[in-house]
This record gives structure tokens, C-alpha cells and sequence, in this order.
């Protein structure tokens, strides 16, 4: 099943994103909502009887600035011509606590499941966009990294991440919070890729390479040698 997670404030577009939720991708939001306020750093009890099996969605409502609003500019071909983001709240409430007490949840509720229903082995795919911050990315992967090196734990459930780096500003993150090498896949396009490789080489002292300087494939292999896995790279009208 699919779980969502995310940051809402109680606003038009905060009602209007639960709203497509529930009605048009029919995520249940009744029976496995996560509620975060924050006052609090522990989930409210509606979340307790989620099960790990269905569509869910948690979200994290703020009572604290405004829903993530994004709004670009497309040209004729359909690619972005501008775009502007306000990101604030992911950053501010998805905070490093909170994420990883809902991925102690979602291993209890397997455990649990197990142990009733004897439920085969299985692996989640952790999506991950740039806009958490890097500590929050750096707890979620060391959250798996520890889990899966568990062998009483992983027998059962096997966590990857899939890293979205959504920008040129926030794709640095995993290299910001050093945990490149715990990210299982990741998908740049060229202008991300040229990123992280700057942000490698500026973390490298004795490096004397530019960017420029270096090929795609150069780039790529760069990424592969701090630790990347696997690297889908888009390249807009050129393809993946």
C-alpha cells in the first residue's frame, strides 16, 4: 500500500490537498491519519490502529505558517520556464523526532501483523524529496541503515530510499548531511547532477576539478564513487 506523509496548515489549500486526498486518490485518512501539533513530539492515538497493508495518509497539521504552496511557469514544449516554492512548513514540522517515530511505528505495526497473521517478508520504498531539511534526511537514513543492518528486525521488513532532489538549492542535502551512500536511488536531471558534483568537490580540499570541466558520464561516475547506487537522470526532451 501507499502512506503519505506531509505537513498541512488549517487553511483553503491545506483543505483543498485533504480534500484529493480522500476523494480522488482515496487515501484513508479516517482510521490512519497521523496527527502532529506543535505543542507535542508524539503522534495522536488515531494512529495506533492504522494498517500497514492499505493507502494512508499522515499528515502533520500546523497550527504555524502556511500549507507548501509550489506555482511555475511552463512554455510551449512544456518545460519550466520560473517557478516559486514555499516550502517553509515541511522543513519546520517534518522535523528528524517526528519522522523517525513514525518509522518506529510502521515497524511495530509489521511486527505485529507478523506475529498475527504471519505476513511474508517485505520492502518499503521511503520517497524522499529535497525539501526536508538535511538533518531530517540524515535521521531517516540512518533510521534504516540501523534497522536493515538488524537481523531480528530486517527479516521482515527491508527499507530503500528513493531520494527526489526537487531543486538546484536542496539537492545538496544528502551530501550536506553525509549520508549519500544510505540513499538506494535517486533521480537528478542535469542541472541537479552538476550540483551535488559541486558540492562533492567543494567538500574536497584538495580537489583542483571543475564541473565544467568533466562529462556527463564523468559526473555520474563521481556520484557513484561518494557512495551513490542507483541514478536515474532526467534530460528533459532527451529522456531518462
Amino acid at each position: 500500500g501507499v502512506h503519505f506523509v506531509s505537513a498541512l496548515q488549517h487553511d483553503s489549500f491545506g483543505t483543498l490537498l485533504q480534500h484529493h486526498l480522500t476523494h480522488d486518490l482515496q487515501l484513508d485518512m479516517s482510521t490512519s491519519v497521523t496527527l502532529f501539533h506543535p505543542s507535542t513530539a508524539a503522534p495522536s492515538s488515531s494512529s495506533t490502529n492504522a494498517p500497514s497493508s492499505s493507502s494512508s495518509a499522515s499528515s502533520l497539521l500546523s497550527n504555524n505558517g502556511r500549507t507548501a504552496v509550489y506555482n511555475c511557469m511552463i512554455d510551449e514544449t512544456g518545460e519550466m520556464v520560473t517557478a516559486v516554492a514555499d516550502m517553509d512548513i515541511l522543513e519546520r514540522e517534518l522535523t528528524p523526532d517526528r519522522i523517525r517515530s513514525l518509522l518506529s511505528s510502521m515497524v511495530a505495526r509489521n511486527e505485529m501483523l507478523n506475529q498475527s497473521h504471519g505476513a511474508p517478508p517485505r520492502t518499503v520504498l521511503l520517497f524522499v524529496d529535497g525539501n526536508v531539511s538535511a538533518q531530517t534526511l540524515k535521521a531517516i537514513c540512518q533510521f534504516t541503515t540501523e534497522h536493515n543492518s538488524d537481523r531480528n528486525k530486517s527479516r521482515q521488513l527491508q527499507f530503500s530510499v528513493f531520494f527526489e532532489p526537487t531543486s538546484v538549492a536542496k539537492c545538496v542535502r544528502p551530501i550536506q548531511a553525509n549520508c549519500l551512500s544510505q540513499i538506494m536511488f535517486m533521480k537528478p536531471n542535469e542541472d541537479e547532477l552538476t550540483a551535488m558534483v559541486d558540492a562533492i568537490l567543494q567538500s574536497t580540499p584538495s580537489s583542483s576539478t571543475s564541473s565544467n570541466q568533466m562529462s556527463v558520464y564523468d559526473r555520474l561516475k563521481l556520484l557513484i564513487i561518494n557512495g551513490a547506487h542507483h541514478i536515474f537522470l532526467t534530460r528533459g526532451k532527451y529522456g531518462v
